[in-house]
């Protein structure tokens, strides 16, 4: 770990400070009072009181050295502006509770005339402890808490117990990774609470077996906060939530080239805010915050911080703040499930403030938490909003980029009717639009977004010029949806899945849709509205739909119930309500094409082009044989072109000219190809592909060899090229080569 901060939930940190300081068993008090991970004033040894003669000090460490049995308490005075307290302890025994240690806040050095106390003790009942935190108010003792992050049970080796006192409540750091909060009585006076105590209680044979470490004061009037960041320099890149185990993390991620020592950090979510440990990251480093520290498996070298926060109540955004400055934003599609072990995970972090499409499941189980993520860059481009809901008396506008002050585009929004605009404090991406009193909005009105701008992030986020005229979402007439693709034999281990489209230029209410078939009926009450000329999905198994078709637009697939889709083929209707049909399809699988060898885990695509005769088509290979959520361009091909990389291959291991490269160059839509080779006897001496799905672009390769991969002879040898397209036109091409083995 590059370094260790040490953070309450209230900004306050702890720094380490010069080389010295981090010696083993050294005994240092240290108040911090600059930033940047500053260097600290030493306050000396000699301030201590009570059985100072039972310690041996040395200057810079301190370790007992009493003649035992015995009892042996020193004391601080430390005052009454303490944030962050912070000691390192060593005992090289299984502590129990005749051999333990107590350490904490009182009110008086005279624990006879002690009213309030704050004890954190270790050994209090043997191996099996952790550590435990009591009070004592008004002469009542009161355990608050156990935390067993960390097992004492053969003893400490270097331990740091880190301490943050709020408000009303402590916040428990242990070894840097784990931290705890413990909310404190209400009897409790934190201010009345001016002396720290270190407290060893032993056996002869132990009473030379307590050191301890380093010991920080941090005064809680210094702000502590080394950096102030800005927009997308601190980043959430992955995120996982297991409601069933109670389980959630978070990876955070540096997005700057400077080491951050980073305080006041919070995340909020609709549920309401958790605050978060403080972070100490080098450059384009991973952190990993989590609730249960058994659940993921992060490299030694990454931050892990546990804390006591219970769940992480899943929404549908996440919001990353430093004080009141947002950070950075994850927003959760509404059909991403976890289960499976599924995370999301941030894919480009060149593109920070973009968080629309920049998010997608990992492709590994359980996430790459700590590590670089499974996806790296976006190749698409977005820079206008859209408008995501409607009514009335309110619109949404949503941005795919975090915007500071979204504001500012006031001055560059116009409408036919008066408006006002609400911005909200957490989702720094998104508008509503009010009509003003005594107005509502109305199909055919219209707001327009004009003018370039550049986000804090330092992206140009492109032209914002945007009308939308406003529509509400209306029953579908016949024809305007349609039944785009079936997935009816999938690959083992995926799921069937059928796509819906709206072929139409207008909103479409979902809700009232039924799929079926003259036997079952089941209603599609997750689509509320169907996007102008937008495909949807509609599967059984969300879970394993990701990984099977990662080329799906998983904001737009549904979990639903629908009917098992026969592998023989079945007829499939579409209905408003019980009664209008407004689509019907049949399908079968002899609507393949005629040259697959093995159609699994190939779709139905339904020819919305009138390019083909037929009704169907089987999926496009450069879609790996499935577009869910999206239809593939279609042109009718006029011509299908092969080229040769040359005239003669010489197969002898030089690297020139050892294989001959046959590429596909196509101009229109794809079909099937075969490639035979015979000598110049008319013989067949091997067959290079045969019945091959083809979609342009290929490459294929000859190295001279026959079928059973024997060299062949030299001379010329012929290529007969056969092309099948969609519709079953023929087309076939012959050239030479000469093999040479010189």
């Amino acid at each position: 770990m590059p370094y260790n901060f040490y953070f309450t939930f209230y900004g306050l940190a702890i720094f380490f400070i010069r080389t010295v300081c981090l010696l083993f068993f050294q005994l240092e008090i240290c108040v911090s009072h600059a930033q940047n991970c500053p260097e600290s004033a030493f306050v000396q040894p000699e301030n201590w009181e009570g059985d100072t003669h039972h310690f041996e000090f040395n200057n810079t460490n301190a370790s007992l050295n009493a003649e035992g049995p015995g009892r042996s308490i020193i004391f601080n005075k430390i005052g009454d502006n303490i944030g962050y307290i912070e000691l390192t302890v060593s005992m090289d025994f299984p502590p129990s509770s005749s051999n333990r240690l107590l350490f904490g806040l009182t009110n008086n050095s005279d624990l006879g005339e002690v009213n309030d106390k704050l004890t954190f003790s270790i050994g209090q009942s043997g191996s099996n402890d952790g550590l435990i935190v009591s009070s004592v108010s008004k002469g009542i003792e009161k355990n608050l808490d156990t935390i067993r992050f960390v097992d004492f049970g053969e003893g400490a080796s270097a331990v740091k117990i880190g301490v943050g006192l709020g408000e009303n409540a402590l916040t428990i750091v242990l070894n840097d990774r784990y931290s705890v909060d413990v909310k404190i009585p209400d009897t409790i006076r934190l201010r009345s609470l001016m002396w720290f105590f270190i407290q060893c209680e032993y056996t002869k044979t132990r009473s030379d077996k307590f050191h301890f470490g380093p010991l920080y004061f941090v005064d809680k009037k210094e702000d502590l906060i080394s950096d102030l960041l800005g927009l997308g320099e601190l980043l959430i890149s992955e995120f996982y939530l297991h409601s069933g185990e109670n389980f959630w993390f978070l990876e955070i991620y540096n997005n700057t080239e400077s080491d951050q020592c980073i305080s006041n950090l919070s995340l909020h979510s609709e549920q309401g805010e958790i605050r978060l440990p403080g972070l100490s990251l080098k450059p384009f480093q991973y952190s990993v915050v989590t609730n249960k520290k058994d659940f993921v498996d992060i490299p030694e070298s990454i931050n892990l911080f546990v804390i006591d926060a219970g769940n992480l109540i899943l929404g549908k955004w996440i919001s990353l703040f430093q004080k009141e400055q947002l950070l950075h934003q994850m927003i959760i599609p509404d059909t991403f499930n976890f289960e499976g072990g599924k995370t999301l995970e941030l894919v480009d972090t060149g593109q920070p403030c973009r968080i629309i499409g920049n998010y997608k499941a990992s492709k590994f189980k359980l996430g790459t938490a700590g590590t670089e993520n499974s996806w790296f860059i976006l190749t698409d481009e977005i820079s206008k909003p859209e408008l995501i809901s409607n009514s009335s008396d309110k619109l949404e506008i949503i941005w795919p980029y975090l915007i500071d002050d979204l504001s500012f585009f006031t001055s560059f929004m116009s409408a036919n009717k008066p408006f006002r605009i609400i911005t909200n404090e957490y989702l720094k991406n998104r508008l509503e639009i009010i009509p003003e009193k005594g107005y509502q909005f109305t199909a055919g009105d219209w707001i327009r977004v004009n003018g370039n701008y550049v986000s804090s992030c330092n992206e140009y986020a492109g032209l914002m010029d945007t009308t939308f005229i406003l529509q509400f979402p209306r029953s579908p007439n016949q024809n305007e949806l349609k039944i785009t693709e079936v997935m009816f034999d999938p690959t083992p281990g995926c799921p069937e899945y059928l796509e819906i489209t709206n072929t139409s230029k207008e909103l479409i209410k979902g809700n009232n849709l039924v799929i079926g078939n003259m036997n079952e009926n089941y209603p599609l009450e997750l689509i509320e509205t169907l996007t102008p000329e937008r495909s949807y999905v509609l599967t059984r198994d969300i879970e394993h739909f990701s990984s099977c078709y990662p080329q799906a637009e998983m904001s737009r697939v549904f979990e639903c119930k629908i009917m098992r889709l026969n592998n023989m083929g079945m007829n499939i209707e579409l209905l408003v309500g019980k009664d209008l049909i407004v689509e019907k399809i049949e399908y079968s699988p002899d609507d393949h094409n005629p040259f697959l060898e093995d159609s699994k885990g190939i779709s139905l695509e339904r020819d919305l082009s009138g390019s083909t005769s037929t009704f169907w088509r089987s999926g496009l290979v450069q879609h790996n044989y499935t577009s869910p959520t999206f239809l593939p361009g279609i042109e009718k091909y006029s011509s299908i072109h092969f080229s040769f990389s040359s005239e003669v291959i010489s197969p002898n291991g030089d690297n020139y000219q050892d294989q001959l490269e046959i590429s596909v160059a196509s101009g229109g839509e794809a079909g099937n190809l075969t490639i035979e080779i015979f000598n110049i006897n008319g013989h067949l001496v091997n067959s290079l592909v045969n019945s091959s799905p083809i979609q342009g672009g290929e490459k294929f390769y000859w190295d001279g060899r026959d079928h059973n991969r024997k060299l062949l002879e030299e001379g010329i040898y012929l290529f007969w090229i056969y092309y099948f397209d969609w519709t079953g036109q023929k087309n076939i091409d012959k050239k030479t080569c000469v093999l040479s083995r010189n």
